[in-house]
């Protein structure tokens, strides 16, 4: 492989992802009233209609940043579900070594760097040429137009005897991201008070997880206490806890914090029997 093109790809690991969101809505956004928003968890766990923008980097500036790009575009916006994870209220995808996406998210949706600063110490500005270069080359790709289509999930689950040191590492990381301080919360709040003046409806998700996941964490109501503080203070949005719905059975998963198909059905089902119950 050309180096060039390696560093390109470390430096930006979800390039792919994230240009495939942005074709799939420019094919789908005039015909919808839904929106999804949020990482992987609900990359794997949505399969129902709408404008699909999740992307397994996605912190919820990034989320805040695409809601307001499709608000201005899809006219009969009435709903938007948007996944909160563990890691999501100190999850800040420009410090990462994911921080490279920052650099697509600009390129691809026009979504402003969220700190001059940051941007400029990692290097962002350097890489937009040669990301602008490695999206032109991509759209010319025939692979692409088949990516774009094809089943998102492995044809089998991964397997499934667990080890309980990798769980407690991924945890780990996730549990540093929850109580991180700064954390990304007002992009949240920013969030819920546009889609409030704009009388939309919102469904925050928590999206199942394993019991061998759960064990290495603290209890669900100190993990996502701002996230039910937030959401009860406006009326248009549900917040709705699959977190350890017991529905999901370990056939249902690919690894212990995402859903497999079968679990994607089940999830897609419970958030839309929602959505007539909220008001505005």
């Amino acid at each position: 492989m050309d180096k060039n093109k390696k560093a390109q790809n470390v430096a930006c690991p979800d390039l792919k992802y994230i240009l495939m969101a942005k074709i799939k809505f420019e094919k789908n956004y005039q015909k919808s009233d839904t929106l999804i928003l949020g990482s992987s968890h609900m990359f794997f766990g949505w399969c129902g209609g709408g404008v699909n923008l999740t992307i397994s980097s996605q912190d919820l500036y990034n989320s805040y940043q695409l809601y307001r790009f499709a608000n201005n575009k899809m006219k009969n916006l009435k709903n938007i579900v948007i996944s909160f994870s563990v890691f999501s209220p100190g999850f800040d995808l420009q410090k990462t070594k994911l921080g490279g996406d920052c650099v697509a998210y600009k390129q691809i949706f026009g979504i402003d760097y969220q700190s001059l600063k940051v941007s400029t110490e990692k290097g962002f500005l350097n890489l937009e040429r040669e990301i602008d270069k490695e999206v032109r080359r991509k759209l010319r790709a025939k692979w692409l137009l088949n990516a774009i289509t094809k089943n998102p999930y492995p044809k089998k689950n991964v397997k499934k005897n667990f080890q309980t040191e990798d769980v407690k590492k991924r945890t780990e990381g996730h549990l540093k991201n929850n109580v991180r301080k700064p954390d990304q919360m007002q992009y949240f709040l920013k969030l819920l008070d546009e889609t409030y003046q704009n009388k939309q409806k919102v469904f925050v998700v928590v999206t199942p997880v394993m019991k061998i996941f759960r064990d290495c964490l603290p209890p669900k109501e100190q993990l996502f206490k701002k996230a039910t503080e937030t959401c009860a203070k406006f009326p248009h949005v549900e917040f709705l806890d699959f977190y350890d719905c017991e529905e999901f059975l370990p056939n249902m998963f690919l690894d212990p914090d995402h859903v497999n198909k079968q679990g994607a059905i089940l999830l897609t089902e419970k958030i839309l029997r929602h959505f007539d119950t909220v008001s505005i």
